[in-house]
């Protein structure tokens, strides 16, 4: 089986870096790099240099750790030469669940309302962060992507939330865009005016994460919705309405008495995310080429 982690050169050097719309080639280096935010590079010094050159070997130039064992928060910092990504990991551990469950709410400045657990998790890794992205930007600035995974995705929200509110000009300008996948709901109604960046949320299949904590709790997704359902269709822009979510988590009961498996915990995994991206991927490259060499045929009449 291809190990769907894996960069090509032409990854990073077709990614429309500046452009801060939404586009399938960066949501499917974004998705990768999720993918790869649960490698096991944070047992030791030794290990995370295996994993940042692995990843030097495919393309980029960098790569910073960014972890904090007590908090159990890991994530990394890779520069490549038109681009920076910070990457969360999402949840992997008992200690990450207990903080998915705390789902209090804390004040931010200025009256916005995030998830306590959330938060907690991101604050032991800012300032390393924050270091790293200020020194990387002083010696080059590029623009900044921001992405994760289940918890890792709301841990994107809040360290893009606070990038794009920074008080160095260059910092805040920089921002591109966050990209998160089967990412949970991680603050109030007015976090979404609180987020000054583009936000891409996407979800997939009978994905039941996006859906907590429950929005009876206060609690609201931020940001523009790209939604899979099917392999190899382009994601529509929106959620699935009611209706649809109870048939697809119907069709995943169905989909467990068939196979065994619990098609709401196989939607959530960042393979299938990553997977339906590439397939896409592949899909709308080759419906481009057609379409092009139907436009070039001479025998087509012009109108």
């Amino acid at each position: 089986m291809a190990d769907i982690s894996l960069f090509e050169p032409e990854d990073l050097s077709n990614i429309p870096t500046f452009r801060a719309a939404y586009s399938d080639r960066t949501a499917l280096l974004m998705a990768r790099l999720a993918y790869r935010a649960y490698n096991n590079y944070d047992v030791d010094d030794a290990t995370f240099k295996t994993f940042s050159t692995e990843l030097c070997r495919q393309g980029f130039v960098d790569c910073r750790a960014l972890i904090d064992r007590d908090a159990g928060t890991a994530g990394y910092i890779v520069e490549g030469s038109d681009i920076i990504v910070v990457v969360f990991r999402g949840t992997e551990d008992e200690l990450d669940w207990k903080t998915n469950v705390n789902a209090r709410f804390v004040a931010l400045q200025g009256g916005t309302r995030v998830h306590t657990g959330f938060f907690q998790a991101y604050w032991p890794i800012r300032d390393a962060m924050f270091e790293v992205v200020k020194r990387v930007i002083k010696a080059k600035q590029r623009p900044i992507y921001i992405t994760g995974h289940s918890l890792g995705g709301a841990l994107a929200l809040m360290a893009t939330a606070e990038l794009a509110n920074d008080e160095d000009a260059t910092v805040r300008d920089s921002v591109a865009a966050c990209y998160t996948f089967g990412c949970p709901r991680a603050g109030d109604a007015s976090f979404d005016v609180y987020v000054k960046a583009p936000l891409y949320r996407i979800t997939n299949g009978v994905d039941l994460v996006p859906a907590v904590p429950p929005a009876v709790l206060g609690y609201r997704h931020v940001g523009d919705t790209r939604y899979f359902g099917k392999t190899g269709v382009a994601p529509v822009r929106r959620s699935p309405n009611w209706p649809q979510k109870i048939w697809r988590t119907m069709w995943g009961l169905v989909a467990l008495v068939r196979t065994g498996k619990f098609q709401n915990i196989a939607d959530h995994s960042m393979s299938v995310y990553v997977g339906k991206l590439d397939a896409w991927a592949k899909a709308n490259l080759k419906q481009t080429q057609e379409r092009r060499e139907v436009t070039a045929d001479p025998a087509i009449a012009k109108p």
